[in-house]
């Protein structure tokens, strides 16, 4: 992918990670001009920024992020009311060079830059997070077992990190870090440290209901 200038879309409560796809509904005119651009001019692409604070309505430029994550439209329905469904789906982090305000903000967009991990401590890491993906899923509600399922086979951990860090039941804040953290090893690392928590709650809450 070479430098492209693209239309943002800002997310608010949900995250959208590489590998994954979500099912939204728009209302705001703003937000439906920004979905007409990028599939009447685009392509279907936009990139999604995901902002901390769900209600701030006019964020500084300034102060977005400078990671996020480039999308494509899969499905545009315009409902009778009004409202927009859409279902996006997750292709790849970028890097944000410049944002661009005018009627609605675009970003110049690039690469995020590949970083080398060890592949002994990699092969290391997913055993770890396997053992413990099927440890909480065996004793909580909160994750399907349909995870392993979509990570069977798959050798890239980049992909795999994406996909086990979309299925985790954690707050809205707490994954915004997987947006940011382009190193693929990095997310493994959050990804067994999240599910180490999440166990360790899960047998809490069985002591205290016992």
């Amino acid at each position: 992918m070479v430098e492209s200038n693209l239309p943002i879309l800002f997310l608010k409560e949900v995250v959208l990670l590489p590998f994954n796809e979500i099912r939204i509904e728009l209302s705001g005119l703003k937000e439906k001009e920004i979905v007409n651009i990028a599939d009447s001019s685009r392509n279907g692409y936009l990139v999604c920024i995901n902002l901390e604070d769900s209600k701030e309505e006019n964020p500084n430029i300034r102060s977005l992020p400078k990671i996020g994550i480039l999308s494509k439209i899969k499905s545009k329905i315009e409902l009778p009311n009004g409202i927009i469904r859409l279902v996006l789906i997750g292709i790849d982090r970028v890097e944000i060079l410049n944002y661009i305000e005018e009627d609605n903000i675009n970003a110049f967009i690039i690469p995020t830059k590949e970083y080398d991990y060890s592949l002994e401590e990699a092969n290391a890491l997913k055993r770890m997070i396997i053992r413990s993906l099927n440890e909480y899923i065996e004793i909580s509600p909160y994750i399907s077992n349909n995870v392993l399922g979509r990570i069977n086979g798959i050798n890239n951990i980049g992909r795999l990190a994406d996909i086990i860090a979309y299925e985790l039941p954690i707050d809205y804040i707490d994954k915004l870090k997987y947006i940011t953290t382009p190193s693929s090893i990095s997310r493994l690392r959050l990804i067994l440290e999240d599910l180490n928590k999440e166990i360790n709650t899960v047998k809490l809450e069985t002591e205290i209901e016992s």
